[in-house]
């Protein structure tokens, strides 16, 4: 089963979020809520992928909508980082790489 971790960092500043296992729409609302509750300070979303083996289309929304909303929170900066070959594929295809900063895995 997928689940999530988040930490907050950088004084407050950033909100990291790592997946692990596929991003599915099961994991909208645990995801949603996560970044949700993020105190007001945060400025960023970092996105781990290292441990995601598959994203679906709904993900992608769900990434879509999570930048919408943390633009609308003052949130300016998005990246999704250590993306696993395949992941970073779809992303590309999708041109996520034109909406948020996207980064490989070096495997």
């Amino acid at each position: 089963m997928a689940q999530i971790v988040s930490e907050v960092k950088d004084n407050g500043e950033t909100l990291f979020i790592k997946i692990d296992g596929v991003f599915s729409f099961e994991l909208n609302r645990q995801f949603s809520d996560t970044y949700r509750s993020a105190p007001e300070s945060v400025e960023r979303f970092v996105i781990d992928f290292s441990q995601v083996e598959y994203v679906d289309s709904s993900a992608l929304g769900i990434l879509l909508v999570m930048k919408k909303t943390g633009e609308e929170h003052g949130v300016n900066e998005f990246s999704l980082i250590n993306c696993r070959q395949n992941i970073a594929d779809v992303m590309l295809v999708c041109h996520f790489d034109d909406i948020f900063n996207l980064t490989r895995l070096e495997e």
